[in-house]
């Protein structure tokens, strides 16, 4: 009957309408803009795909995130993020003027791409924002789906329209390939959409085509790099960490055997250190060398705002997380950094904003954002809201039955907190449970004996969320009142009690 109760409040989910800008939900705050435009500030939106076929969207987004990169290799130019370019994506029928305005560019580059005949079409435009005025167009027509060339010809053929003839060190910068195999390149880009929606269908299906395009070059240290990435997502949520991490250790080992400067390998590296070895100094260390690689790797900020508010740095997560902000808002990894140094600055309705403007951007599920929004509202004690988030969630994960554990104790209804612990169990014979799930919900029903178990299960069995359990919370009271609480924290190398917090 248990599972009853929990099933039951799944009912009648709130829909906003709109956002205040007239945007479909979920809102975004408004970014500031000036003025005057730098002279040298481009935006690129995000390519048309003129098929019918959305399989082909991949070969739109990969060229336009690629193009963002490799201007921004260019220190001459000032290239928007790839956030500020997809915020308008859905408003190309507006005037470049406007745009130009609500980017605070110069500059727009727009194009299209459209696969004719077994050749790749790319249609690309440059023109000054403020007039409309076209500064340089072209058509190129590439066999097979090559985006590496038409990639660089369209970088270089931007920089000397905007900034004059490139220079030694920016011609190179411009042509630095990954590989030179374009249908290994084509399965990566394939793989890094998917892996950018972040659901454990699409990254199961990101490792094949990773490894397909490893088939075809072996030395391309991103697929390794990327294959590390998708193995450390499935193991925060999906898969069991020792079986997921040490798989995402080697793939990142691999990949800076093929090649020292890959970013976000270093990343992997470094996100071992934190989870496997709770080598926290080593982490930082690694995250730096990511960060003075690739300044631009926003994966690499946000894996420091994280770890330096574990490590009891709030103020320090908070210029690394405004910074992998800067560069991704749109990335689940920054959403979910940015929330956490919120959290750990105390600053409950800043995180709860986040929660709410970007909850499900990232495309992970509804459940497991609603789980941001969901433990701000009880930590505030506002749990009528807390409930109305989780009401109409569909979702079977772990942390939907974890939601309504929380949500449940707090609003005293221990029956149906009881049952979603039911529900975790249940779950737990078929698919990875997080323990940090269990010992969430038995520390909010003030059940310190079982919080501190499942604690301890999280501890060996590196549980990502247990490395959050130093922040003071509502649901955490419970467990963090208990001795053994700080004997944990500390076998672990986190500070505890809390560090104070900055004015």
């Amino acid at each position: 009957m248990r599972f009853v109760i929990v099933v039951a409040l799944f009912v009648g989910w709130p829909v906003a309408a709109q956002c205040p800008d007239g945007a479909p939900p979920p809102c975004r705050p408004p970014l500031p803009t000036t003025a005057v435009p730098a002279s040298n500030s481009i935006a690129v939106l995000y390519f048309d795909n003129l098929t019918r076929d959305s399989a082909y969207e991949y070969l739109a987004d990969g060229l336009t995130e690629e193009l963002i990169s490799r201007l921004g290799r260019v220190r001459r130019l000032d290239v928007k993020s790839r956030f500020e370019s997809r915020r308008v994506r859905e408003q190309r029928t507006v005037s470049a003027a406007v745009l130009g305005r609500a980017l605070n560019v110069a500059y727009l580059l727009s194009g299209s791409v459209q696969p004719v005949a077994g050749r790749l079409r790319v249609t690309v435009e440059l023109v000054r924002a403020a007039s409309g005025a076209r500064i340089w167009s072209e058509v190129l027509n590439r066999a097979g789906s090559d985006l590496l060339a038409a990639q660089e010809d369209i970088a270089g053929a931007v920089v000397r329209a905007v900034a004059g003839e490139l220079l030694p060190d920016e011609r190179a910068a411009l042509s630095r390939r990954a590989t030179r195999d374009s249908g290994a390149y084509d399965l990566y880009l394939r793989g890094r959409f998917l892996v950018s929606r972040l659901t454990e269908r699409g990254l199961i299906r990101a490792l094949d085509l990773y490894s397909q395009a490893l088939t075809r070059d072996s030395g391309f240290a991103l697929a390794w790099a990327g294959i590390g990435q998708v193995w450390w997502w499935l193991g925060a949520r999906w898969r069991p960490p020792l079986d997921a991490y040490p798989k995402a250790r080697l793939a990142a080992e691999r990949a800076l055997a093929l090649d020292s400067t890959v970013g976000l390998a270093f990343v992997g590296l470094a996100t071992a250190a934190q989870l496997l070895d709770y080598d926290f100094a080593r982490a930082e260390s690694l995250g730096r060398k990511a960060i003075a690689l690739d300044p631009r790797l926003p994966d690499a900020h946000a894996l420091l705002g994280n770890l330096l508010v574990q490590r009891g740095r709030p103020a320090d997560a908070l210029i690394e997380a405004d910074r992998a902000w800067a560069l991704d808002s749109l990335s689940g990894v920054v959403i979910v950094s940015r929330f956490q140094t919120m959290r750990g600055l105390g600053r409950e309705a800043d995180a709860l904003a986040v929660a709410r403007s970007f909850g499900g951007q990232a495309l992970i599920s509804e459940g497991l954002f609603a789980s941001t929004e969901v433990t701000v509202l009880v930590t505030m004690k506002r749990c009528d809201e807390a409930r109305d988030v989780i009401r109409g969630t569909t979702g079977r994960e772990w942390w939907d039955f974890r939601n309504v554990g929380i949500v449940a104790s707090c609003l005293g209804q221990r029956e149906v907190a009881l049952a979603a612990l039911d529900s975790l169990a249940a779950l737990s014979r078929t698919a990875y449970v997080s323990p940090m799930a269990f010992a969430t919900i038995y520390s909010a029903l003030g059940e310190r004996d079982a919080a501190i178990e499942w604690m301890e299960r999280a501890y060996e069995g590196r549980d990502f969320f247990l490395l959050f359990a130093n922040v003071p919370r509502w649901e955490f009271r419970s467990a963090q009142a208990d001795p053994r609480f700080a004997g944990l924290m500390r076998r672990i190398g986190l500070p505890w009690p809390a560090p104070a917090l900055p004015n």
